[in-house]
């Protein structure tokens, strides 16, 4: 998976992963890709922060990934988080955890093995790999903490 840094035409700045840059282009084509703060369709990539390693044996570790930890600043941010944590609520009661047997399940529904149903769980990166190789409509669900943590 790669992360994208992406900005609608209303100056909103977010990040999408996806398979590869021709995944990314292959969704906005299809018009699956919007601001999740306005909805705005029109989103272009911006220029993202290189990671940078070096050092003997850095070549097989993986790649640090950029964190930040700050309290909620302003409305856009507080719009944001309300937006992705009353989405994760919503999942959770309207929706079956299936637990670590997530990917089979969405592969199973996919393929019309079982009955189509609202899930959610867990999977490894490869299987998320492996189902957006196949096809298997997924999307992560964000894990927030407390807004006044």
């Amino acid at each position: 998976m790669k992360s994208f840094n992406l900005q609608c035409d209303q100056g909103h700045t977010f990040e999408l992963m996806v398979k590869s840059a021709a995944s990314l282009a292959e969704q906005q084509a299809r018009g699956l890709v919007t601001c999740p703060y306005c909805d705005s369709p029109a989103v272009e990539r911006t220029l993202a922060t290189p990671t940078v390693l070096g050092g003997k044996g850095r070549d097989k570790q993986e790649a640090p990934v950029t964190v930040s930890r700050q309290p909620i600043l302003n409305d856009d941010m507080a719009k944001a988080y309300k937006f992705f944590s009353d989405m994760r609520k919503h999942v959770e009661a309207n929706h079956e955890n299936v637990g670590t047997q997530f990917a089979e399940e969405a592969r199973a529904m996919h393929y019309g093995e079982k009955e189509e149903r609202g899930i959610y769980g867990e999977a490894t990166g490869e299987e998320v790999t492996a189902l957006l190789d196949e096809g298997v409509g997924i999307a992560p669900l964000p894990n927030l903490p407390k807004a006044n943590a």
